[in-house]
């Protein structure tokens, strides 16, 4: 049976997002990541993201773990500070670890579904 609670990206969300600790980026990610972020656009997005929203909270439904590569479900929820609606929203994060930490990382989060729900609309833009 999985353990979940001993792997990078379930102790990453807990301790980098349920707890908010800033700090604890660096213990989880490599200065040599690449993907999606680098370590330092990381750290910005974090601030970015933390700036606009409150009460963030990753539960992880599973992770998947395999020599050095972990694929996390997770489901995130949040308040968007400026409208104080409430955000629920799924996404997959996967990545490649060496001396434990990621190296490499994709994420794919439904990041439309968060943005309708504080009030965002697609609007067909055609000339």
């Amino acid at each position: 049976m999985r353990n979940i609670q001993k792997t990078v990206l379930y102790n990453w969300f807990q301790q980098v997002w349920n707890e908010g600790n800033f700090e604890a980026i660096g213990d989880f990610l490599s200065e040599d990541l690449s993907g999606d972020f680098t370590l330092e656009s990381y750290k910005t997005f974090f601030e970015n993201f933390s700036s606009q929203f409150k009460d963030i909270h990753v539960t992880v439904i599973d992770v998947i773990s395999q020599d050095d590569m972990e694929c996390a479900i997770v489901d995130v929820k949040a308040t968007h500070i400026e409208s104080d609606k409430q955000v629920a929203y799924s996404g997959i994060s996967t990545i490649r670890i060496e001396n434990g930490k990621a190296v490499e990382t994709i994420n794919v989060f439904d990041t439309l579904k968060m943005y309708q729900q504080i009030g965002y609309e697609l609007t067909d833009k055609k000339s």
